[in-house]
């Protein structure tokens, strides 16, 4: 993990997001409101990655690696997860609580829904981060 993985790694879950859209559609007391529909939790990429091992019934095996040497080595961290990138929006979602009546599932159960398809439908060929993945296992030994 990028400088051991303790940067926040807040997201939502998009089926959540597009049943509460659904949900609001016509509703005339949302128009020209926005609303933020994210998850309470603010997992590190650290605990989201145990969370996914513990689901898959992996063992947590992470190591942590400078982001300066993965640049050194021209790897973005982009590269490896899209999850390793510093910035993340730490949006609220208390107006849409207190309006709407919005409530994200866990974390944990949308991860559950997540890993479920995932390993539903394999795919057929390797993602395209993979391109480097010979060379950051070398970086870690």
């Amino acid at each position: 993990l990028p400088n051991g993985g303790g940067h926040i790694a807040r997201h939502v879950y998009g089926a959540t997001v597009a049943e509460s859209i659904a949900g609001l559609l016509g509703n005339s007391r949302t128009f020209g409101h926005a609303y933020n529909l994210s998850q309470d939790e603010e997992p590190t990429l650290a605990e989201l990655v145990r969370m996914l091992c513990d689901l898959v019934g992996a063992p947590v095996r992470v190591a942590s690696i400078s982001a300066s040497l993965l640049d050194k080595e021209k790897i973005l961290p982009v590269a490896i997860s899209p999850f390793s990138t510093m910035w993340m929006s730490r949006i609220a979602p208390a107006k849409a609580k207190l309006e709407l009546g919005f409530r994200h599932p866990p974390l944990r159960d949308c991860l559950a829904r997540i890993v479920d398809d995932f390993l539903s439908h394999p795919r057929s060929t390797p993602p395209e981060t993979y391109a480097l993945r010979k060379r950051e296992l070398e970086l870690m030994r």
